[in-house]
């Protein structure tokens, strides 16, 4: 996965990385611009009374250690929020048809951030896999990131990047630069 979201209840906000630590994400920016753009479209999280325009930073929220959206960016690059359904705990069942009218069409545009990246393939044995050191053009290191099987894919804001692809031994095998063309997004 590079991108994916758990639900939960408890209240109705749409939840961003990281949920551990106060520090700010290196995409910080643009995991806000993906919360508002689901948030925008769904009203009731929209116009919370509790979390300013229906969004919140995990760790400002309340810290969770050990919590699957940090752990699946880290461990596994997966670019993971949290979309809180329900102020209500363990809601309904009769409540799931409004869950999810209230929440499709935020799906929907959630589910066309998997456009905004990029990524490569090659030819590799199988059992080959390594690393991918992502840095901007600018040189801000976004981190290294597990590649296997020829293939490595990273959701990423518009603009351009330098993947350094290395094996598992640590030797650089090459480096790529990247553009990630916003409007390349359906």
């Amino acid at each position: 996965f590079s991108l994916s979201a758990n639900f939960h209840g408890g209240a109705v906000v749409f939840n961003y990385p990281w949920d551990s630590i106060y520090e700010r994400h290196p995409l910080d920016e643009f995991l806000i611009d993906i919360s508002l753009d689901y948030s925008k479209l769904n009203l009731p999280m929209w116009n919370s009374p509790e979390f300013n325009r229906g969004i919140t930073n995990g760790a400002d929220w309340y810290v969770v250690l050990g919590g699957m959206q940090d752990w699946s960016y880290v461990v596994h690059n997966d670019l993971q929020f949290t979309i809180e359904l329900s102020n209500d705990k363990y809601p309904n069942f009769a409540e799931i048809p409004k869950f999810y009218n209230d929440n499709k069409k935020s799906l929907v545009a959630f589910m066309q951030y998997i456009f905004n990246g990029t990524g490569f393939q090659w030819s590799a044995k199988k059992s080959e896999s390594g690393l991918v050191g992502v840095t901007t053009e600018q040189g801000v290191n976004l981190g290294k990131f597990s590649w296997k099987n020829g293939e490595f894919y990273k959701i990423l804001p518009e603009g351009k990047y330098v993947y350094s692809i290395f094996n598992k031994q640590g030797t650089l095998l090459k480096k790529i630069n990247v553009t990630v063309d916003a409007s390349k997004r359906m």
